[in-house]
């Protein structure tokens, strides 16, 4: 099993988050993996002072809906929340092997709820699962809260 992490932090952004809105999106035949990793997420997020909820969106195969007014949504809700940010996660790929999901790419981005024009972080998750017995989703869930650690964006 391995989990890689790359990110990037907007120059001007010192804040720390204090109080999140986060949102994952995945598809339905992820639920299993997305659900235990916001679970895992949630408890992480907490243990480190961050307040936080999680929504997670299954998303359809086909869908009207463009990319500014599903962060439009996003941004309402983390408001609605009284949120500092609202923090997306989107799970781009999975990859499988003989039927048995192995990997996934997760992207996750960070927008403040007083200026979403832009990211003010954004991380890449690669995540090789190639033990069945594996904690994947804790794993997954750590590397995230220690990036954004590293980042400065949390105690």
């Amino acid at each position: 099993m391995s989990v890689k992490v790359e990110s990037v932090k907007a120059p001007d952004f010192n804040g720390k988050l204090l109080k999140l809105y986060v949102n994952l999106t995945s598809s339905k035949e992820s639920s299993e993996f997305i659900g235990s990793f916001a679970l895992h997420l949630k408890r992480e997020l907490d243990n480190h002072g961050v307040e936080s909820i999680i929504h997670i969106n299954y998303e359809e195969p086909l869908t009207l809906d463009s990319d500014n007014e599903a962060l439009l949504r996003n941004i309402s809700s983390g408001n609605a929340y009284h949120a500092d940010a609202v923090l997306i996660v989107e799970q781009n790929e999975t990859t499988s092997y003989r039927s048995v999901k192995v990997g996934t790419v997760l992207t996750v981005s960070l927008y403040l709820t007083s200026n979403a024009k832009a990211p003010v972080w954004k991380c890449l998750v690669k995540v090789d699962n190639a033990s069945a017995f594996s904690k994947i989703e804790q794993a997954t869930s750590v590397k995230v809260i220690k990036r954004l650690q590293f980042d400065q964006l949390i105690l």
